[in-house]
């Protein structure tokens, strides 16, 4: 028996994968980005993708912009502060135990309820994520 998409008007027939699903798959990404559209302003989206052409493509859209802000702000801190020169994490010796202490020290300072960094007024968790873009990007490089 076949199964048929459920949104309105379409009569896509759905096989495989497909047929566990409600909506065929151009439905499925529309209901996706529908639920994006409502989450938006909290993510610090303004422009949401209404094609496919996304799909297969790399979702930077995705992120949540207002967060990637604040690491980024922490990033920009240790620079405007003039305690770091711009990338000079790339050449820290013992980057492993250095980062992963501060992402530590950070993320306890959000569990006990700080809200806002004694030298930089940002949120801790921004200096956690800077801290673990870090060691993202000196792992994978």
């Amino acid at each position: 028996m076949s199964k048929y998409c459920e949104s309105e008007g379409c009569n896509s027939v759905m096989f495989g994968s497909d047929a566990t699903s409600k909506y065929c798959k151009q439905h499925n990404l529309k209901s996706h980005l529908e639920e994006y559209d409502k989450n938006s302003s909290v993510l610090g989206i303004v422009n949401v993708p209404k094609t496919k052409s996304v799909i297969g493509k790399l979702r930077l859209d995705l992120l949540p912009i207002r967060a990637i802000e604040e690491v980024a702000r922490a990033f920009q801190h240790g620079v405007d502060d003039q305690r770091y020169p711009p990338f000079d994490w790339l050449n820290v010796e013992g980057w492993e135990d250095k980062y992963f202490g501060a992402t530590l020290r950070h993320l306890f300072d959000w569990r006990k309820g700080v809200t806002k960094d004694e030298k930089s007024g940002l949120h801790p968790l921004a200096h956690a994520g800077a801290c673990v873009l870090i060691m993202i990007a000196r792992t994978i490089k």
